[in-house]
Parts: structure tokens; C-alpha cells; sequence
């Protein structure tokens, strides 16, 4: 499944304000640039924590799918009973074979995105189409990333790419892992063409989400909320009070 960024998907004009969660306006942050009232800010967030909620659920079962998949099939139980009994845990991991079956046949069966002419009088520009895609195409290496989509779709049942411009004159897909994402929870079509908003949620140092957004007060920088899956332990996450820190 392709996924455009953040950017493109999330800020459409026709959303209604009835997809807030209950607690999402009583976060109250000094808004600043285009959103003085900070209205833009707890729409964003509560579409974001609705949808993290919603998929919460399905990500525990993603988790399970990768660890099936990469051969780690047996519960801590059982594991502690084969351990007691001295015994080893045998794992026959038919779930990768098949899979990694599955991801050949999609290699072998790959298309060409092309341009195909109307009328008569649109050959060359649509041979031209053809060409700048197949060379963008090229450069991103998107057949491997959407390969690698392909297979995460199979093992969790979601595969997303991300096709954003790194540079001015460049353009990058990337595979991401779909346990990242999130999207529109009344989304009913295949391929989530349906979807109102997409989103995806990265970790980002301090410094460097400063560096982004230089004039956004911390207490917006620090989106802790999002942190789905990520244990309060993880050493390599940094945790500080940003709400009454001044800039």
C-alpha cells in the first residue's frame, strides 16, 4: 500500500470537529504562526490520538505477526516450561518460507508504471510520462521499498511507503514500518483510498525537532502522547518536562 506523507494527507478541508476524543481540548498550549488559538493544534492531536487508540489493538497483533515471522513462536510460558523440563524449544518457521515465497512471486510480477495516450495527439507526452517516472522510479529504487512494503503487508497486513523530496531536485520512496502509521479510522476501502488523514509518528532528539521548528514553544514539541509501544524504560528515550519550559 502506498502512503504519501504526513503532510499531503492530513490537513484536509472537510473534517468535522465530531472525531475529537472527549480530553483532546483540554490540553491547553500557547499556539503560535498560522494557528493563534491553538485550535489547528487539538484537531491534529485528536485526530492522531483517536486513531492511535483505534489501531492499538491491531499493532499489538503486528507485533506478534514480525516475531512469528522472524521465528520467536513460543510465549515466555512455554519457553519457561521447555526450560524447566530441559528441553529446547524447537521452531519449524513456516510462516517465513511461505512468506518469503509469497514476497518472490510479487518480485517476478512487477509492472511498469506507464502512460498510456488517449488520442492520437497524446503519444509523446505520455511517452515523455512514462520515461520521467521510470527514471524518478529508478533513483528512489522504489521497486525494492515497495517489495519490502509488500512483505510487511503480508506478515501485518499493512505496507506502507513514504514518497517525499529529500533535496529540491530529488525524490525518495521509502518503505516505513507500518507499525509507525496511522490513518483515518472510518476508513473502509481497500488501500484506505477512503481515508480523510494519514499520518505517520517519528522519534526526533530535542535539538533536532528545534532545528525543524524554531519558533514552536516545547510544549508543543513534545508529543509524548504519540509514544504508542514505547516502554517508559527504553534507554534510549530521552524524558524531560517541557511543559514550563521557557524558550
Amino acid at each position: 500500500m502506498k502512503r504519501k506523507s504526513m503532510a499531503d494527507d492530513i490537513f484536509p478541508g472537510d473534517l468535522d470537529d465530531d472525531i475529537l476524543p472527549g480530553d483532546a481540548t483540554k490540553d491547553t498550549v500557547d499556539a503560535v504562526g498560522a494557528d493563534p488559538d491553538g485550535s489547528l493544534f487539538r484537531r491534529l492531536k485528536g485526530w492522531t490520538k483517536a486513531s492511535i487508540d483505534h489501531l492499538a489493538e491491531w499493532r499489538k497483533e503486528a507485533d506478534e505477526s514480525y516475531e512469528f515471522y522472524n521465528g520467536y513462536q513460543w510465549s515466555s510460558e512455554e519457553l519457561a516450561i521447555f526450560e524447566a523440563d530441559g528441553r529446547p524449544a524447537p521452531v519449524f518457521n513456516l510462516v517465513q518460507i511461505n512468506i518469503d515465497a509469497l514476497a518472490g512471486l510479487e518480485v517476478n510480477n512487477r509492472q511498469n508504471v506507464k502512460y498510456l495516450p488517449r488520442t492520437a495527439g497524446d503519444v509523446q507526452v505520455d511517452e515523455l510520462l512514462s520515461s520521467a517516472a521510470m527514471w524518478v522510479r529508478d533513483q528512489a529504487r522504489s521497486e525494492r521499498e515497495e517489495s519490502d512494503a509488500f512483505t510487511d503487508a503480508a506478515i501485518a497486513g499493512i505496507g506502507v511507503t513514504e514518497t517525499r523530496k529529500p533535496e529540491p531536485d530529488a525524490i525518495a520512496i521509502d518503505r516505513r514500518d507500518p507499525r509507525t502509521a496511522f490513518w483515518d479510522r472510518n476508513a473502509t476501502k481497500r488501500n484506505l483510498a477512503d481515508r480523510r488523514y494519514a499520518g505517520r509518528v517519528v522519534w526526533l532528539d530535542l535539538d533536532e525537532a528545534e532545528g525543524m521548528f524554531p519558533d514552536v514553544p516545547h510544549a508543543e514539541l513534545n508529543a509524548k502522547w504519540a509514544a504508542y509501544g514505547v516502554a517508559d524504560s527504553d534507554p534510549g528515550i530521552e524524558h524531560k518536562d517541557y511543559t514550563n519550559r521557557a524558550r
